[in-house]
């Protein structure tokens, strides 16, 4: 039988002959792997166990058993539609393979555990070591923020932008140009000259929405 397990797995053993009626099967180390009355090995934690079989004439077979530790999936597990989340995993990864979604019309990983966003939801990441054990991380893929509001003002004049969900704690709004527009905190835009700007507004999840704003000059009487 297979003679390696991932830690929480079980492969399975069989002995030629007759087994023994008690006492069939052991294990030299049950931290690290027990073995049922019928050959079944279930792994416990990293190393290796030798395991030992008994026929009815109580002649014996060892193997050596190893156990080996589960992968970790590292990194951040959220992301904006359109952009992207490096992860890693721990130890080698497998040939093929090693990278997976539960659900690509949420959000898809290349075969270096870069993830991109590509629809508001959750998809389940897999990643499976060149021992096939396997960690999931469950990847969040966040909505982008739509700004709304008059998108043109005049010079010393002001015009409210609102945009959805809520803002990032600090440097929601932005302005590309504060010599053209500024922006405050609220999204409330100041005309300075005559121009455009493009104001930027982050949310809570770091997601982000843009917006060109039309500075208009002022009429001059004559």
């Amino acid at each position: 039988g297979t003679a390696a397990v991932c830690v929480g797995l079980t492969t399975q053993l069989s002995g030629s002959g007759t087994p023994a009626i008690f006492g069939t099967w052991s294990s030299s180390a049950l931290s690290i792997a027990t073995v049922s009355s019928v050959g079944l090995v279930t792994g416990f934690s990293a190393g290796t166990a030798t395991i030992t079989y008994t026929d009815i004439n109580g002649c014996q077979d060892t193997q050596l058993v190893t156990v080996n530790p589960i992968p970790v999936i590292s990194g951040t597990a959220s992301v904006c539609i359109g952009s992207t989340t490096q992860l890693s995993g721990t130890g080698t990864a497998t040939v093929s393979g090693a990278w997976s979604s539960s659900d690509v019309a949420v959000a898809t990983i290349n075969s270096t555990g870069l993830v991109t966003g590509v629809a508001a939801g959750t998809a389940t990441i897999t990643y499976t070591d060149i021992n096939g054990c396997q960690d999931t991380q469950l990847v969040t893929v966040n909505a982008l923020p739509v700004i709304s509001g008059t998108a043109s003002v005049c010079v010393g004049l002001t015009t409210q932008l609102s945009g959805t969900g809520s803002p990032a704690a600090t440097g929601a709004w932005n302005t590309s140009s504060a010599a053209v527009a500024t922006v405050s905190s609220t999204g409330l835009v100041t005309g300075v000259s005559a121009g455009t700007a493009t104001v930027t507004y982050t949310d809570i999840n770091g997601c982000q929405d843009t917006q060109l704003v039309t500075v208009n000059a002022l009429p001059v009487i004559s």
